[in-house]
Order: structure tokens, then sequence, then C-alpha cells
């Protein structure tokens, strides 16, 4: 997404890694397909924003996929 937006001086980039799509099918479990990696990745982000403590956030970036 940095291609796309521009840089800014006054706003900090902080990215949250994830894993790039591999082909393999996920388990659906409790009704939300691949579990795991969703509350992973929002623990991973929670940490961002606790140790950031930023005034606002700014999310960029999503995925599209078809199980």
């Amino acid at each position: 997404m940095s291609h796309i937006i521009p840089e800014n001086d006054k706003q900090k980039t902080v990215i949250v890694p994830l894993s790039p799509p591999d082909g393999k099918r996920r388990e659906i479990i409790g009704g939300i397909y691949a579990k795991d990696e969703v509350v992973n990745a929002i623990k991973m982000a929670k940490e961002k924003i606790e140790s950031e403590s930023p005034d606002r956030i700014i999310t960029i970036g999503g995925i599209a996929w078809s199980p």
C-alpha cells in the first residue's frame, strides 16, 4: 500500500506483518475461517497500538478471498 499512499513526515507508518496467502485451505473454527491466524493478527495489531499509543489510527489494506 505504501506505493499508493504518500509519505507524511507528521504521520508514522506502523505495519502489522501478515503472512501472504499460500493457497492452503484453512479450518473454519467457530464460524471464522483461519480463526487462529485472524486472532494472531488482531493481537499483533493490539500490541503495536499499545506500544505506539497513537492519537489516531488509519487502517489501510485487507484481503479478498473465497474459501
